[in-house]
């Protein structure tokens, strides 16, 4: 991410990610989905807060996946007291490693969001400012999921011969 830290009344900013699931075709709530569109072209807005979208996109047929302790966002990177400067920053979650120790405690942990990943969820990036006149700039922001097939166990194919 390259990032401007939060500005105005001096507060800091966050950035969040939450999990997202499609609706299910047969959900009458997912009436303006089709699944041809983008997410970000159906659904317009601006939210105070994740909940508050929550409350919104569940009417719409979309469901948020929960942590363990129940919030709907995982801290990606706290930024500190205003400063106006970019600031190119990368946060790497990995599965089963635990990752509470990087950056200086500014990049979140990531408990349990790789665990919660699914095919087909969509991962929605968060800027959230601290104090109702900061604001958030985002230079650029990317998202990568890598992910590692299991090797197939050849013996229990049902092509493999048996002597």
């Amino acid at each position: 991410m390259r990032v401007a830290e939060g500005g105005g009344d001096g507060g800091g900013s966050r950035f969040e990610a939450s999990i997202l699931r499609k609706p299910r075709l047969n959900d009458t709530r997912a009436r303006r989905w089709t699944g041809g569109e983008r997410l970000q072209d159906v659904l317009v807005g601006t939210w105070a807060t994740p909940e508050e979208a929550r409350e919104e996109l569940v009417e719409e047929g979309w469901d948020f996946v929960e942590s363990a302790d129940g919030r709907v966002a995982w801290v990606v990177w706290r930024n500190g007291a205003a400063a106006g400067e970019f600031e190119d920053c990368k946060v790497e979650w990995k599965w089963g490693v635990d990752t509470s120790e990087n950056d200086r405690g500014r990049a979140g942990n990531g408990v349990g969001f790789m665990d919660a990943l699914e095919a087909s969820c969509i991962v929605v990036l968060w800027a959230r400012a601290e104090g109702r006149q900061s604001e958030d700039k985002v230079g650029a922001a990317s998202i990568e999921i890598e992910y590692e097939l299991p090797p197939p166990n050849w013996y229990e194919l049902p092509f493999w011969p048996s002597y």
